[in-house]
């Protein structure tokens, strides 16, 4: 069974189409990602980025390169042309990498490819909670301890899921060695820097010495040397002086302590640790998900756990006497024995524990599941496929009324889905809400042929002789009709060939409701990680204090994963909002008990609602919310403090897919290149300025990069200084990139736990410009100099990032619409608005500077483009379709104006949709409007695959009305205008049943579509509208094509123009 949805088919083997809530129509891309810790963006870009770039261009297939140079590390985006293969685009890139010139990047740095997957891929986000027996958050662990095990546990087991590229940790503390050297006691102690990397370095190493025999049996032989805590390292000894060794302990001060951080994650208000699950290119992404579960399942009984006491609620004396009173060891600041605890506890039943302690158990606690998203979507396909079915039965039944022959048309109906799942695996088509849209839309038409066929048999069947083969009957039947059916069905497939011609992002990815938002706002780029992180908490406060807000959590800097190339500014915050109604798995609304006299809904003991299936649906939005958009200025308004920009409406894929598309942030933006980054800013200020007044615009959403906003500090070397004391530029490199920043020397190794160690200055030596300055440089000759005596000191105004693409330097200016706008209209009013003020000379450009826009804009336009060429070709097409069937070019051209016709009535659809009357009243007590969804459609190319598929069905019954008259005629020969009307009556009644019918089922059939509204709707119902809007119009061909088909031939008759359907005498 390979259909995506979970139907419970027993013990049927299973082998799904891959699922997930969209199709990935970002870029083909791969990730090259160089670390080089502690180095600026500029040093970054200038060794890291630039080189790599260049080199990176002569790979085969590639499109562009994007290139991200960050504090410490480079991300280069090689995005890939649409035809090349996934894992061959790889495979050229690691080619590449392989074979760079000797000197392209500096010592020591070594680039990596990344994962394979895109950051469309980011699945399921986690953080680590301690929870009591109950599931209620009891806390008790500290961030590094979860980080931990996050790191060493929780990550390896989730990775270990099949499907999974990549686990990334974020939040909390990387636990490391800190060794804080005292510059006076190493100068006293005669001590170098190098003394210090070399005795941490020789104290840090096991040793292998083969094997021994002893009595007959083998011995491995294990020299042990690791370092596994903090006195290994204090009793290294760095050197001898007069037979006294000299041990780091006398130089420095040994800790554990916080690794330096580049990101944070906090949950409503409070820091917390977690992780991402994104999962490998190509994978079903619904399959990888419940793998994951199966995995945090299988290990959530063994995460640590420990007793959590109450002080609040006992003393130290009660908890020392109960301790005793069962043999408990004691737990104290320095001595946390919990296993002994937990034990204990775990062996007692709860109704006997002090009211006091408790147990905290980590657990995986996912704040975003894309499971919810899928399941509501497919959920919402599978009700609407269903009811369509069941409709176009319905109207079989009752308009064929041959039970035996609507069983057989009905049944193509299941078996033409399951066929199309088939094709799906097939070719590899994943499952999701655009792909089975396109199911959905086309189920009225699949039973179309069918039913012409059947209804022709019948009626032979009915006319023919009794004693006559039944089997020439029905030949003779279908023989009459097969031209007809076969015309019809080849111009619904050419209809579709269009759709063929689209590439990425052109799959026509209308905005789907995800249930979440996606809030990314930045702070100033001078903002320091604990500043940053202060207005994260802040923001997050406030948020969770909406109402409809089920749950926040946010994130600021990166994860530890080539995916998320983020600085510290940049904050990400996944905002869950509670669904307008309460739904089950897949999005159904639920209904609980209504007590109507007092006018309240009746819950449980417990306080519960109770689950009545002739109850109420119980709505969750407060009377003033009326739609997500509602929701989101509610949003925009709680997070609106000093400090922060506002934000683009996006949503977790759709912003994934906007930033895989356009490397930006915003589903609309301009990118300005120039020659340097001081004159690009300055222009993108301009330039936000000016689109804030533009009247499609929302002001608010408009914002430039800050990109030389971040503070430096400058340690100018002076050669000629150095020059008199014997020093290299590399030497005192060396002294400030240790005693400032430190530098990593070795890596201890604690069983499947490995921890840095870290030397540098004590912190009170390096904390301001004064202690820099302080910092002392040794010679040759043994002296100790000060650093201000040998450099400049100055503080400067750098880039946090520098952002390139194809080698060209660049900055964003994101913005975005106001609600009832069109996304190409408001560019264009950007557009004409910038070259306004240009050509007034309010906006001047500097020399080699450009600016272009860029998002789901460019899709738009080039889709438009796309369309313009296929489009009338698939319709010159159908034409000659049509042609070869008729033979002539006045009957081709009847049957294809049913196709204007059509095409007219679908956008009398679009209108009507966007007026305040349509459907302005109620049945049964229930709006049109509502039921209906009626709301203004935005012509978008999901609207022009609605109208694709209605071009191909259009001409269906004209075909048959028309091929029918052709017959009717030449088995007549007409002889005048009378005999001409009498065919014309005798083929319109003998065809109108038939055409009534078609059109019926795919006309009823398109109401489930109309009328849906779980997740997923907001795609589905743009497509469906032309076809519902052109058909409606359609039904009109039955009736023009013939009276016009007529008329063309009494002219003929009039005209003595010679035909072969006439009489000789004619």
């Amino acid at each position: 069974m390979v259909a995506p949805f979970d139907w419970q088919v027993g013990s049927l083997p299973r082998d799904p189409v891959p699922v997930d809530a969209i199709p990935d129509i970002g870029e083909n891309q791969q990730i090259v990602f160089t670390e080089w810790m502690g180095r600026s963006p500029q040093d970054v870009e200038d060794q890291i980025g630039y080189p790599m770039t260049v080199a990176l261009l002569g790979i085969p297939e590639v499109k562009t390169i994007r290139s991200y140079s960050m504090f410490g590390f480079s991300t280069i985006y090689v995005i890939f042309n649409e035809k090349a293969e996934f894992y061959w685009s790889r495979s050229r890139v690691l080619e590449k990498l392989n074979s760079l010139p000797a000197g392209t990047l500096p010592e020591g740095v070594q680039p990596t490819l990344g994962p394979d997957a895109t950051a469309l891929g980011q699945i399921l986000w986690y953080t680590l909670e301690g929870q009591d027996p109950d599931g209620n958050p009891t806390g008790g662990w500290d961030l590094h301890e979860l980080r931990t095990i996050q790191d060493w546990y929780v990550r390896y087991a989730i990775a270990s899921a099949e499907g999974v590229s990549e686990v990334a940790s974020i939040g909390g503390f990387v636990q490391e060695y800190q060794i804080d050297v005292d510059p006076d006691a190493m100068r006293a102690a005669q001590v170098s820097l190098a003394d210090v990397f070399q005795s941490v370095r020789m104290s840090n190493v096991d040793v292998g010495a083969r094997t021994i025999e002893l009595n007959k049996a083998e011995y491995v032989i294990r020299g042990l040397g690791f370092i596994e805590r903090v006195e290994d390292i204090e009793k290294a000894v760095v050197r001898v002086t007069d037979n006294v060794p000299i041990t780091i302990k006398d130089i420095g001060n040994v800790t554990l302590g916080p690794a330096l951080r580049r990101g944070a994650l906090d949950k409503a208000g409070a820091e917390a640790v977690g992780g991402v699950t994104v999962v490998r290119y190509g994978f079903n992404p619904l399959e990888a998900i419940k793998n994951v579960k199966k995995k945090i399942e299988e290990v959530s009984p063994g995460l640590p756990s420990k007793v959590v006491i109450d002080y609040t609620q006992t003393t130290i004396a009660e908890v020392e006497a109960y301790a005793k009173s069962f043999d408990l060891p004691l737990i104290t600041t320095t001595s946390q024995q919990y296993d002994s605890w937990v034990k204990h506890l775990r062996g007692t039943p709860r109704d006997q524990w002090p009211h006091w302690i408790t147990t905290s158990q980590v657990r995986v606690v996912p704040f975003y599941d894309r499971t919810g998203v899928i399941y509501e979507t497919l959920g919402t396909l599978n009700t609407a496929l269903s009811e369509e079915i069941l409709v176009t039965i319905i109207v079989i039944l009752v308009m064929v009324m041959h039970l035996r022959s609507s069983i057989l048309i009905s049944a193509l109906l299941p078996l033409a889905v399951l066929m199309v799942f088939i094709a799906m695996k097939t070719f590899g088509v994943d499952a999701n809400i655009v792909a089975l849209s396109g199911i959905a839309i086309a189920i009225g038409t699949m039973v179309d042929m069918g039913i012409i066929v059947c209804e022709n048999i019948l009626k032979h069947l009915d006319e023919a002789d009794p004693n006559e083969d039944r089997g020439h009957v029905i030949f003779r039947a279908s023989h009459e009709v097969a031209g007809a059916v076969l015309t019809a069905v080849s111009t619904t497939v050419v209809s579709f060939l269009p759709v063929f011609t689209m590439i990425a992002a052109e799959e026509f990815m209308p905005p789907l409701d995800e249930g979440s938002f996606l809030y990314m706002p930045t702070t100033m780029p001078h903002a320091s990680i604990g500043e940053a992180m202060d207005v994260l908490q802040l923001q997050n406060k406030f948020l969770i204090s909406i109402p409809e807000v089920e749950s926040v959590v946010g994130k600021i800097g990166r994860a530890d994963s080539p995916l998320d190339p983020a600085p510290i500014s940049m904050i990400e915050t996944f905002i869950a909002y509670k669904s307008e109604y309460k739904t089950d798995q897949n999005g159904n609304r639920l209904k609980f008990r209504y007590d109507e006299k007092v006018g309240e809904y009746v819950r449980d003991e417990l306080g519960e609602l109770i689950e009545d299936p002739l109850g109420r649906p119980f709505r969750q939005w407060r009377e003033e919310i009326k739609s997500p958009n509602d929701i989101w200025e509610k949003i925009t308004e709680a997070a609106d403090i000093p400090g922060t920009t506002s934000a683009p409406k996006l949503q977790p894929i759709a912003a994934r897919i906007v930033m895989l598309q356009s490397g930006m942030r915003a589903p609309m933006g301009m990118k300005i290149k120039g020659p340097d980054l001081e004159t690009i800013e300055r222009v993108a200020l301009q330039i936000e300025g000016l689109l804030k007044q533009v009247p499609s615009v929302q002001a608010s959403a408009v914002i430039a990069d800050r990109i030389v906003g971040k503070p430096y500090l400058e340690i100018d070397i002076d050669r000629d200084a150095i020059k008199r004391y014997g020093l290299h530029v590399r030497s005192v490199q060396d002294v400030i990139e240790v005693a400032i920043g430190g530098r990593r020397i070795t890596t201890t190794v604690e069983g499947r736990e490995r921890y840095p160690v870290r030397v540098r200055y004590a912190r009170e030596l390096r904390d301001d410009a004064e202690s820099l300055e302080r910092i002392l440089v040794p010679t040759p000759m043994g002296q100790q100099i000060p650093l201000e005596q040998l450099a400049d000191i100055r503080y400067v105004r750098g880039p946090q990032v520098i952002k390139s693409e194809d080698t060209f330097l660049l900055g964003y200016v994101l913005f975005d619409m106001k609600a009832g706008n069109a996304e190409v209209d408001v560019v264009e009013d950007a557009q004409a608005f910038l070259q306004e003020k240009i050509q007034s000379g309010e906006l001047v450009l500097p020399a080699g500077v450009s600016y272009s826009f860029a998002g789901n804009y460019e899709n738009q336009l080039r889709s438009q483009k796309t369309l313009m060429v296929v489009l009338p070709l698939a319709l010159g097409i159908i034409f000659l379709i049509l042609y070869f069937q008729f033979k002539s070019v006045i009957t081709t051209s009847l049957v294809f104006s049913g196709i204007l016709i059509a095409w007219a009535g679908g956008f009398i659809m679009l209108w009507l949709y966007g007026t305040e009357w349509f459907l302005d009243f109620e049945v049964f007590g229930t709006n049109m409007r509502a039921l209906f969804q009626v709301h203004t459609i935005n012509l978008s190319v999901a609207v022009w695959v609605g109208f694709l598929a209605l071009f191909g069905i259009a001409s269906d019954d004209g075909v048959v009305i028309a091929s029918y008259l052709d017959e009717s005629f030449r088995k007549d020969r007409i002889a005048n205008a009378k005999h001409a009307r009498e065919a014309t009556v005798t083929a319109g009644m003998r065809r109108v049943r038939p055409c009534l019918m078609t059109t019926a089922t795919t006309l009823l059939a398109l109401i489930p579509v109309l009328t849906s509204t779980g997740r997923g709707s907001d795609i589905m119902v743009p497509m469906a509208i032309p076809s519902f809007g052109g058909m409606s119009i359609e039904i009109m061909t039955m009736l023009v094509v013939p009276v016009l088909y007529c008329w063309a031939m009494e002219w003929k008759l009039k005209l003595g123009i010679d035909d072969p359907r006439f009489a000789k005498d004619a």
